[in-house]
């Protein structure tokens, strides 16, 4: 398998870590791909910044396209399969060699801050058309790709590793074993788009005693990401990102998994990573009325206000139910990377033989 690295999305800034990336992008020009497991190859395509101008678009299509062949004949692979999560795919690649296109689109990208909107959205048209199998993970991302021309979408949430986060060494890390009980935790991206500051704000205020947990890197996919309303409240902690090792001692080390997403045409349509992870730890969870978590609601807490998610989170912390714990473990143990590439790997059979027997 061969991995392709980011050919850009988002608008370039002129900031230092947009900077760096584009100097290194440019250092690895020449390199071949990558090795980093068995049989999985990793491509750093020699792509240029601003994906939002046409002109650029064609120059990155024939840098890639040339950059692809090469390391395609270095590797003796051959066009097989091109697995594509990137609306402006077909603006930057060839297609037309491939024998299966698959279009997974796991987020509302276009809603991002800071993406190339109007490229995304006049691309993305395009990429249905040619490809194959479409995939969304959620009913709303189906929705719109159906919208835009998709005739079949078939939905495939977001999973879980359950064997890596359903077990703990045991042993809490120090800089959560610092902090006191009851752990209030959230898992993912700090960023104004997906985290509703406010919500955690009042949460903090309401009852002091409650300790927020906040794990992971301020401002991805929102550099201007702002934490003006969190700065000095003494019960939030925000602790940075943490290796995926470690992950599930920190979760279990949590009394309550949060997801506190603002309502917007970004969430709307979102499926969070940390759902199935919180639930493959046995934590109470709750979340804002998101719709992707709207049928786990009888294993879950779904708040419509912030008064709701206060109660909510009181309400878990008085849990002492262990069948609740084990039905949400159970849950999670049903969503696994292993269960979705199965049914998604079925569809793509199915599919390539259906070409074999129209093409005979």
């Amino acid at each position: 398998m061969l991995y392709i690295e980011s050919i850009g999305l988002r608008r370039p800034r002129r900031t230092s870590d947009d900077l760096r990336r584009a100097i290194a992008r440019v250092r690895r020009f020449w390199q071949a791909a990558e090795k980093r497991g068995d049989n999985i190859w990793v491509l750093a395509p020699p792509v240029l910044p601003a994906n939002s101008v046409s002109v650029i678009r064609r120059i990155n299509r024939r840098l890639l396209g040339l950059a692809l062949s090469r390391a395609m004949r270095k590797l003796e692979m051959k066009r097989e399969i091109l697995w594509t999560f990137n609306p402006i795919t077909a603006e930057v690649m060839e297609l037309d060699g491939w024998p299966l296109v698959v279009y997974y689109s796991v987020d509302n990208i276009a809603a991002q801050p800071g993406m190339v909107t109007d490229a995304i959205i006049d691309a993305e048209p395009e990429l249905i058309g040619k490809a194959d199998l479409v995939f969304a993970t959620t009913q709303e991302i189906a929705d719109h790709l159906q919208v835009i021309g998709a005739n079949q979408v078939h939905i495939f949430g977001n999973v879980v590793d359950y064997d890596h986060f359903s077990k703990t060494s045991k042993s809490t890390p120090r800089d959560l074993a610092e902090i006191p009980y009851p752990r209030l935790g959230f898992v993912g991206a700090i960023s104004n788009y997906k985290v509703d500051f406010e919500l955690l704000g009042k949460i903090a205020a309401a009852v002091p005693e409650w300790q927020i947990v906040l794990l992971g890197k301020v401002g991805i996919g929102e550099p201007e990401t702002s934490l003006e309303l969190l700065e000095n409240i003494n019960n939030i902690h925000i602790i940075g990102a943490k290796p995926y090792a470690q992950l599930p001692d920190y979760l279990h080390g949590f009394d309550v998994g949060l997801l506190p997403c603002p309502i917007n045409d970004y969430t709307k349509s979102m499926y969070p990573m940390k759902f199935f992870e919180y639930m493959a730890c046995g934590l109470p969870v709750v979340a804002t009325d998101i719709p992707a978590v709207r049928p786990w609601g009888s294993l879950i807490r779904i708040a419509h206000s912030h008064e709701e998610f206060i109660d909510g989170i009181a309400a878990s912390l008085l849990e002492v139910d262990s069948q609740s714990r084990e039905k949400r473990m159970a849950a999670a143990q049903e969503n696994t990377y292993g269960s979705r590439t199965a049914s998604m790997l079925k569809l793509i059979d199915e599919r390539l033989a259906q070409k074999v027997r129209n093409d005979a």
